[in-house]
């Protein structure tokens, strides 16, 4: 049910994105569904191509986080990717919408340019911009937030 919504919602925002492309001589309500079918499909196709698990459903799995999943990897390993996953998130979620959509899209989901640039009305050299942009400031971000933890262990 959630991945419905998900895909409601990013059918609605592809449109809002669109909204200037939409030619009144057509029903509005066949336009909105073209744009909901392509979003679906876009996202089974992504999905055959490269299986995914939501971060929420990760998370939720987390329940024992002191568990490694894997009996590869010692203790510490394990605590430190859970840190360094979240530590990620904040990262991302620091960044202005348009560049965490398009690191996103980029980086998590692993779309090709391209595929950004349908999805989002965007231009290839601003899915590449954007991209770009948002990955530096992530990396600022990280850096900082080393300086922070490396000043605090000093102390």
């Amino acid at each position: 049910m959630a991945e419905a919504d998900d895909l409601m919602q990013e059918s609605f925002i592809k449109a809002w994105d669109r909204l200037s492309t939409y030619k009144q001589r057509g029903k509005f309500p066949a336009w909105l569904g073209v744009i909901a079918r392509r979003t679906c499909f876009d996202h089974l196709r992504q999905r055959q191509r490269r299986p995914t698990t939501s971060l929420d459903r990760l998370t939720e799995s987390l329940g024992d986080q002191f568990t490694p999943e894997s009996g590869d990897r010692s203790l510490d390993e394990h605590m430190m990717n859970i840190e360094l996953s979240g530590t990620l998130r904040e990262a991302l979620a620091s960044l202005p919408e348009e560049q965490r959509r398009a690191v996103f899209y980029r980086d998590i989901a692993d779309m090709e340019y391209r595929e950004i640039a349908d999805a989002t009305g965007w231009s290839m050299g601003t899915v590449k911009s954007r991209i770009s942009r948002g990955r530096s400031a992530m990396r600022d971000f990280l850096t900082e937030r080393q300086a922070l933890e490396e000043s605090r262990a000093n102390r």
